[in-house]
């Protein structure tokens, strides 16, 4: 028989009726509203399906329905069941006492022959404590299957703010009866105007109470009075595979633009007790992005398992939306049954830029129906207006949801009205992430601050001194070099010493930060000196400078370096390190000790401190730098800040610009420094850092980018010496990498790191016509070609290959003489390939 909230309304009129089924009265009461004229009962229920027909049944014609609503209609009455991510609701006519909601109170039970009691639920109160909302279990209701859930106001159950009892509404309260309300003998308890129209109403009402009936008598023999009950409700779960879009559970496409804030139009995801920490940090971390990875793999998921075959370039397609709404080419790889990525042929997408994603309906479960979408996605594909100035066109939705559904579905309207609606399955928009403005902005900071740009002496070195203190400068045997300075320059320095994440406070303290500059011989008394500027590799410091210093201070250029963050003194003692060998059964990393015999890692400042509160590193033997150089800077557990870690290099090394042009260097040097360009040296991790560095740094005139890498997170995954410090996370967190989990972790990696990665900036060269050329160590074994090869490609820079090995630039080896040779004659112009 077919039901709808229209005939329902005629229980409402019981209540005035007269007849001897009387209302116990009480004062001071609350009621849990069941009033279905005014289209308030407890949802979601089966009182709106057909059994009959099997699908929902809602009034698609219903006059006094909004366009909106009858849209939406159509969609449910195309369902046979409710979606198994469902929110419930119990409305009530005053407020509700918070600590009277309890697992006694509040019940959900899923029926069969053995009813079982739903424990993973979760509730909250909403309209001022006179609504309860059910969140379904994590993992959604059991597709197919039939709940019932009640609410119990009986000693220590749910209660008023004020103690009030809780009562049914008059309408609901014939529903709990034991009596049928069909016997001819209440006809006249119902309205119409023949003794048939009040004897059809009488059958109509006693089947909603026969559906209910089964329900209230599990309760009796459970020891539970009916009386105490003042809402009781059954509903039936869909049995279709579902796409899913629900942020409650966390199962939503990424990237969707239902993730972002309307208002600030920057990341909102949802958390949830049950993320982990790791997870946690990245949510509130990626709440200051601006967009979505233009790097990571797009991800999304149905409620069960698919026919993989019917998943393809046919059935979900990528577009740029707007302008000629170009399709993207993508490949799509369904996995682990319910999941699916999208794969962008070319990576990454453009920065600040919308695009779409659509599903069509030829996508089939693993029995050959279609799949259904979610009350989300339905809205996305759907023409007609969810909310108008603000205003929620839908009675089920308030104003702020439809506002946020209107505003994302308004996105991805364009794109659906230029490829056509028919056959969508559903749509979703996202737009990227921009990164060059506050690259930009980060290396200007020393200069925006205002901070002293004038450096301080703290050592002068002959260039004999200074190979015996740092042997590896012997590699450039020094001849050229007249002089070594040791001095320190001011930086604004954000890291908090503690998380190793910038400063919660969004302040900085002004730190002196050393550097190691090589001064060439024969320089005129006055001359300015052009100056390179080198940055270190991973695990190193700022001396290996001076492994390349002959080479420059042979065509006439200073070479200066500073410590990349937690490198050299400025090392911080951690758990992990790139040096570490993983256990791959355990996943635990062993690593060398970074204190000395006898001293501890301070908790509070990460610093290795002996007995008399001496800094007390384990050192390298002849070099004299800490063993946990650069731990810090890549530790993979506290993955959601080492974006943080290189934002503080880019910082840092503008203070170096910021100094080098606006400091008088002549007093500590002896020399002036020509202030109008530099030149630029990275090797390794100063190859990576120098990509970003230089392309959004214009005072830089020319760059040697020596064996870097763009895309971090696959760089370092792939990295046949990093990757497994990788491999030991997913075993420690006992996560399959190829599972839904681990492809997740990888793709929030890349978000998270894609605002600092090259991949981010490397346009620039090409576009803004930047000269600096790329040396690659062919089968590299630290930075994989791959990782060059993307560098290469986005960039349109010149690459120049060697025959040797990663380091093959700073240390003693065939490669060294023509690696450095092309260096020199690259900065200095004579070199153009």
């Amino acid at each position: 028989m077919k039901f709808s909230p229209r005939p329902l309304a005629w229980l409402a009129l019981l209540a005035v009726a007269g007849c001897d089924l009387s209302l116990d009265q009480e004062a001071e009461v609350i009621h849990a509203k069941f009033d279905p004229e005014a289209g308030i009962v407890p949802m979601p229920t089966d009182i709106l399906r057909d059994d009959d027909a099997g699908h929902l049944d809602f009034d698609e014609t219903d006059p006094d329905a909004t366009e909106a609503e009858r849209d939406f209609y159509g969609y449910l009455n195309g369902l046979d069941g409710w979606s198994t991510t469902q929110s419930g609701r119990v409305e009530f006519s005053g407020a509700i006492d918070p600590d009277s909601v309890t697992e006694e109170s509040l019940q959900v039970w899923e029926w069969g022959d053995e009813p079982r009691r739903i424990e993973d639920i979760a509730w909250e109160l909403d309209h001022e404590d006179h609504r309860i909302v059910i969140t379904p279990p994590h993992d959604g209701w059991r597709r197919g299957r039939t709940y019932f859930a009640f609410v119990f106001a009986g000693a220590e159950g749910l209660r008023g703010r004020r103690g009030e009892r809780i009562e049914p509404d008059p309408a609901f309260y014939f529903l709990r009866s034991k009596r049928n309300l069909d016997d001819p003998a209440y006809q006249r308890a119902f309205p119409g105007e023949t003794r048939e129209e009040r004897l059809e109403k009488g059958r109509e009402l006693e089947e909603v109470r026969r559906e209910l009936a089964p329900y209230f008598e599990y309760l009796d023999g459970q020891g539970l009075d009916r009386k105490d009950i003042p809402a009781l409700w059954g509903f039936t779960i869909t049995e279709r595979v579902e796409l899913a879009m629900d942020k409650a559970s966390q199962r939503m496409p990424i990237p969707f633009n239902l993730l972002l804030d309307r208002d600030t139009g920057l990341v909102d995801l949802p958390t949830s007790d049950r993320d982990k920490e790791l997870e946690r940090d990245a949510k509130e971390i990626l709440k200051n992005y601006n967009g979505f990875s233009i790097s990571a793999e797009l991800l999304f998921r149905f409620t069960a398992e698919v026919d993989p075959e019917t998943v393809t370039e046919k059935t979900v397609e990528l577009y740029e939306v707007g302008g000629a709404f170009e399709r993207v080419p993508a490949r799509v790889e369904p996995f682990d049954g319910e999941y699916v990525a999208v794969i962008p042929e070319v990576l990454p997408l453009k920065q600040g830029t919308e695009y779409g994603v659509i599903v069509r309906q030829g996508v089939l479960d693993t029995e050959g129906r279609p799949i259904a979408p979610m009350s989300i996605g339905h809205i996305m594909r759907s023409e007609v207006p969810y909310a108008i100035d603000g205003i929620s066109q839908s009675g089920s939705i308030d104003d702020e949801s439809a506002d946020k559904l209107e505003w994302v579905r308004r996105q991805i309207s364009p794109l659906l009205d230029k490829v056509g609606r028919d056959g969508i399955l559903t749509a979703w928009p996202f737009r990227t992430l921009s990164a060059v403005d506050d690259l930009r902005a980060d290396v200007k900071l020393a200069e925006t601050e205002d901070l002293d740009p004038n450096p301080v002496l703290v050592e002068e070195q002959t260039a004999l001194d200074a190979i015996l203190e740092f042997p590896l400068a012997v590699i450039g045997s020094s001849l050229e070099v007249s002089k070594v300075i040791t001095g320190t320059i001011r930086t604004p320095v954000y890291l908090d010493e503690n998380t190793h994440a910038f400063r919660e406070d969004g302040e900085y303290e002004v730190t002196d930060v050393k550097f190691t500059m090589s001064i060439p011989k024969d320089v005129a008394k006055g001359e300015s000196l052009p100056v390179a500027i080198f940055g270190h590799g991973i695990m190193t410091e700022r001396r290996f400078v001076l492994a390349i210093a002959d080479a420059l201070a042979r065509r006439g250029f200073a070479a200066v370096a500073i410590d990349l963050p937690y490198h050299g003194p400025r090392t911080k003692c951690v758990d992990s390190s790139p040096l570490a060998v993983v256990n791959p059964q355990s996943g635990e990393a062993m690593n060398l000790p970074p204190c000395s015999a006898g001293a501890v890692c301070e908790e509070e400042t990460h610093v290795c401190l002996n007995g008399q509160g001496e800094e007390a590193f384990n050192r390298w033997p002849l070099v004299g730098f800490p063993i946990a150089s650069g731990a810090a800077f890549l530790e993979i557990d506290t993955l959601p800040y080492i974006k943080d870690h290189f934002r503080q290099a880019y910082i840092d090394l503008g203070s170096l610009v910021h100094s080098l042009k606006h400091g008088d260097w002549e007093p500590v040097i002896g020399h002036p420094v020509k202030q109008d360009r530099f030149m630029w040296v990275g090797q390794s991790l100063g190859g990576i850092i120098g990509a970003t560095f230089v392309a959004v740094t214009p005072e830089i005139h020319r760059a040697v980018l020596n064996v870097p890498g763009a895309g971090l997170v696959d760089l370092f995954d792939n990295s046949g010496f990093f990757g497994p410090q990788i491999d030991g996370y997913f075993v420690r967190q006992k996560i399959v990498r190829s599972s839904y989990e681990g492809r997740r972790f990888l793709n929030i990696a890349r978000w998270l790191i894609d605002p600092v990665d090259p991949h981010s900036v490397a346009h620039l060269y090409r576009e803004e016509g930047r000269h600096a050329l790329i040396q690659k160590a062919r089968g590299d074994f630290l930075v994989p070609n791959s990782s060059t090869d993307v560098l290469e490609r986005i960039s349109g820079l010149p690459v120049l290959e060697y025959t040797g090995t990663h380091a093959f630039l700073t240390i003693p080896e065939p490669a060294a003489i023509p690696g450095q040779r092309d260096m020199g004659d690259f900065l200095n112009g004579k070199l153009n390939p």
